[in-house]
């Protein structure tokens, strides 16, 4: 087995809600029947998204956090622009279930992001991420900052 699905396993078998029904996704943060939902799907979610991380990781700033897994750790780092930006990219990730073919890489997403109306004044006009991220319009690049090709 594998390092990432070796510790998928052992956060679910180890999780504090493992006997509840009502169980969350150690790494996604969804929320699941533990009795009537497969955990198979849920688990396999979980791969991907530590994939993503790991795929993000060589391409991820220096001044930048690490990719966030959940809503509440991406809501947790926006205050930072830079930060701003990799939530917004974990976000589109996760409306592709954590596929990264296919999707931008990190050196091109935040350029269609600091092009994009749907980002917040302030980060758009942070001086410092124009000069990082010159805008450019990348098509694909919807709402909600989300890569939808």
């Amino acid at each position: 087995m594998h390092t990432i699905e070796k510790h998928v396993e052992d956060l679910f078998a180890n999780a504090d809600d493992r006997h509840d029904e009502l169980r969350f996704n150690p790494v996604t943060g969804a929320g699941f029947h533990g009795r009537l939902d497969p955990i198979g799907p849920q688990k396999q979610m979980a791969i991907r998204a530590l994939r993503a991380r790991a795929w993000f990781e060589p391409q991820r700033p220096s001044d930048a956090a690490e990719l966030p897994l959940n809503s509440w750790d991406r809501h947790m780092i926006k205050c930072r622009a830079v930060d701003y930006i990799v939530a917004a990219f974990s976000f589109s990730l996760e409306m592709r279930d954590f596929e990264t073919e296919g999707h931008p890489r990190f050196e091109e997403y935040p350029r269609g992001v600091m092009a994009s109306p749907e980002t917040p004044d302030h980060v758009r006009n942070d001086p410092n991420l124009l000069g990082r991220f010159p805008p450019t319009p990348l098509p694909g690049l919807g709402g909600g900052l989300i890569w939808r090709q």
